[in-house]
């Protein structure tokens, strides 16, 4: 029920939902209601200059991609490599039979060259349906064909196909791997999103380095948007949500910041805690 509940309250509250809903409403009280109808009208159509004027959506998204930035050097050893599904468009995948790569490509192209340079590591892919009515088709798998097209060794590669969410990714990756305190792993995602896993791996007790990539905006600070309305509205539901992810992750006890950042590397703890091996002997029921 909290996945289902949570995909609706996300629904309820993405940026271009509100502005349909705001538009729908202004329509329906132009009559009985002018003055409500005439202010929903000037709301949405003010929020809908912003994005077209004014680079909203990268003012919201910068913060987080700067949180962990690049890392300035590989290190030299790394036993494993987690990265998190988002890479590839299940649905379409299992429609046209072939892996399809999404707008997050680069959470899988990265791994090939993760995969190379590190030729011992071992790699999980986590990743199972984030959809509320399409469990049933899972995302790891087709990730596991497109690294095995790529000529990856697919005998190093490990998946989670339960997975639904960022939390639940960090969970059962964990019971796949199997760490030992003494290894190394690289944990593989959007810049955007990393905050948010960040704060889940470290709320199980497993203690990954960052490698974020997906990056969506530039180094500096933008002031103007080049009229692109459709790409600013996007980036800015993709911005909205990592925060209100945030925030909820944080209310519910799944992470303990509510903007997990850097800090000094330390070895990871041989167990999960407490309250995350309640919730993953729920999950697994």
């Amino acid at each position: 029920m909290l996945f289902v509940a949570s995909k609706l309250f996300w629904a309820s509250l993405a940026p271009a939902n509100l502005l349909v809903v705001a538009l729908a409403l202004a329509l329906v009280l132009r009559r009985r209601a002018p003055r409500a109808s005439r202010a929903l009208l000037a709301l949405a159509t003010s929020v809908c200059l912003l994005v077209l004027l004014l680079p909203v959506g990268e003012w919201i998204a910068h913060p987080l991609e700067e949180r962990f930035p690049r890392l300035a050097a590989l290190p030299e050893r790394v036993d494993g490599i987690v990265v998190l599904g988002g890479g590839i468009d299940p649905l379409v995948s299992e429609s046209r039979g072939q892996p399809t790569l999404t707008e997050s490509a680069e959470r899988m192209t990265s791994v090939l060259h993760l995969a190379r340079r590190y030729p011992a590591a071992r790699i999980v892919l986590a990743g199972g349906s984030g959809s509320v009515v399409r469990q049933r088709v899972k995302e790891a798998p087709w990730a596991l064909a497109f690294l095995e097209q790529m000529g990856i060794d697919v005998g190093r590669v490990a998946l989670d196909s339960a997975s639904r969410n960022t939390f639940e990714n960090a969970v059962f990756a964990r019971r796949v791997a199997a760490p030992r305190a003494v290894e190394r792993w690289l944990l593989v995602t959007s810049a955007m999103h990393m905050p948010r896993a960040v704060g889940c791996f470290r709320r199980i007790g497993w203690e990954v380095t960052p490698y974020p990539v997906d990056f969506q905006t530039t180094r500096g600070f933008a002031l103007w948007s080049g009229f692109d309305f459709s790409g600013g509205l996007v980036l800015l539901d993709a911005a909205a949500r990592e925060w209100v992810g945030l925030v909820a992750y944080y209310v519910l006890g799944r992470t303990t910041e509510i903007l997990p950042g850097p800090r000094a590397a330390r070895a990871a703890r041989p167990r999960l805690d407490h309250a995350a091996t309640r919730v993953a002997s729920r999950y697994s029921r």
